[in-house]
């Protein structure tokens, strides 16, 4: 009960600031947020306020709890100097408010329980321990523990602020009206793309929406903010970059928002621009961000661009040596498109891809969804969507030997069967160790890195097909 008490005792109580000037948010103003991938945004905030010529404080409240002070800078279109500033947030919880009431004067207040009559009285809070209040009526010692008939009220301090603020000492050579700009940086905002990919019937072309899902984890409301998105890495001191904890986030599901629904036509939703080596983008109408809220807006559509599907195998470690055994390998069905495609051309920032595919004449089925990184314009972006039933493969090894000058020789086969009525190719990717070549193999491969060879296998129409490979390795 004390606790409840003295959170409505103060905040009853106006708090007043002496020869202050404050200027909120609901006073008006103009907001603007460029939000990076992960706990950072640049805020700028612009307010009129009235100065009187001279020294005064300027207090600013409705900024960012999450404010990284050092940074702010306060501008203004008249001459104005920045004698000092400072960030002042205090949080509300009764221990907090007690500690700095220790060694001054507060009231005590007893309810006769008979009468219902309340007793007031001048005391001195001498220390706070474990939620428990020490302080002194008269010559008397007293206490708030649980059987303690004492409540507690304090005065309104006319230092404690409830809410966010920034306070500025400040130097105007003349009276009236400025327009001011507040602008600083602040944690707790973050940003992901989120892809919905529609597939046509005939598996040769896609729809593709990308939305933003925008993180305000500060307890501060931005109301009618222009927001800007930025795609890109920015470095961070203290070892953390922007893009670092883009994959933390959870990702946002269909959820039936609307976001699996047909697409519209080719058009920018979200203008965008380049600035140094990061991809913008502004979006167009002004957006209210929620505290501790996330919320969803749509960044570009493209329709009926070209899409093609592939199958893949990326085979795990050959290991030299006597192997014996058969390892079934799963062939993964993935969708891949140019990022030059009509409407496309653009740097895609990483995110979640849902695929969905529209039945002819029928709703939509969901195909799976995978993750993709940050794809550049002009480079190719595939999409993992699950494993193929129509296709199958085996891997095992077929020979084993060791060589003069410390050689060594392997050989393995990939047996391939389908069940589909048309041929498909089928991509091996397979990892090596060591100083490798291959010597004998029935489908020519491609290096792909020091590591790495790949093969492109075709696969008939209900057959099978086997790949066979050599490798020598020192």
């Amino acid at each position: 009960m004390l606790r409840s008490l003295l959170l409505a005792c103060l905040l009853a109580a106006p708090l007043v600031h002496a020869d202050e000037l404050v200027s909120s948010a609901a006073g008006g103003r103009e907001v603007g947020l460029t939000i990076y991938h992960a706990d950072l945004a640049l805020v700028r905030d612009i307010r009129k306020v009235t100065l009187p010529a001279g020294e005064s404080q300027l207090a600013l409240t409705g900024i960012s709890s999450q404010i990284q002070p050092e940074t702010a800078l306060l501008a203004s279109d008249r001459p104005l100097e920045v004698l000092s500033q400072f960030y002042r947030f205090d949080a509300l919880s009764s221990d907090a408010l007690l500690e700095r009431s220790i060694g001054r004067e507060i009231e005590a207040v007893r309810v006769n329980p008979a009468t219902g009559e309340e007793r007031r009285e001048k005391a001195v809070l001498l220390s706070i321990r474990d939620g428990q209040a020490v302080f002194r009526i008269g010559d008397r010692i007293e206490s708030d523990g649980a059987l303690s008939p004492w409540r507690l009220v304090l005065p309104a301090s006319p230092e404690l602020r409830t809410e966010p603020t920034l306070v500025s000492q400040v130097h105007s050579s003349s009276g009236g009206d400025h327009l001011v700009e507040l602008s600083y940086l602040s944690r707790g905002f973050s940003w992901e793309a989120d892809y919905v990919l529609r597939l046509s019937p005939g598996e040769d072309g896609m729809d593709l929406l990308a939305w933003a899902t925008i993180h305000n984890a500060t307890a501060t409301v931005f109301d009618k903010a222009r927001l800007s998105l930025v795609a890109g890495e920015v470095n961070r001191l203290g070892g953390m970059n922007a893009g670092a904890l883009a994959g933390s986030a959870a990702d946002a599901g269909d959820g039936g928002d609307g976001r699996g629904a047909d697409m519209p036509a080719v058009s920018a939703v979200a203008p965008e621009d380049r600035q140094f080596e990061y991809q913008i983008y502004k979006l167009d109408r002004p957006i209210t961000l929620p505290a501790r809220q996330s919320i969803h807006v749509p960044l570009f559509a493209i329709s009926r661009a070209p899409v093609r599907k592939l199958y893949r195998i990326n085979a795990p470690l050959a290991l030299f040596g006597a192997s014996p055994g058969v390892l079934d390998l799963r062939v993964q069905t993935a969708l891949a498109f140019a990022n030059t495609a009509p409407g496309l051309g653009r740097p895609l920032p990483s995110g979640a891809v849902r695929v969905y595919q529209r039945e002819p004449g029928g709703s939509g089925q969901f195909l799976g969804e995978a993750r993709i990184p940050p794809v550049a314009e002009g480079d190719e972006a595939v999409i993992e969507v699950g494993a193929s039933l129509d296709l199958g493969a085996r891997r095992r090894q077929t020979d084993y030997r060791r060589l003069p000058r410390e050689e060594q020789e392997a050989a393995w086969a990939i047996e391939f069967h389908s069940t589909k009525s048309e041929p498909a190719t089928v991509e091996v990717t397979q990892p090596f160790t060591g100083q490798w070549r291959i010597v004998e193999e029935s489908f020519p491969h491609r290096r792909d890195s020091t590591d790495m060879a790949h093969w492109e296998v075709p696969v008939p129409a209900n057959g099978r097909v086997t790949l066979s490979y050599r490798v020598r390795s020192r």
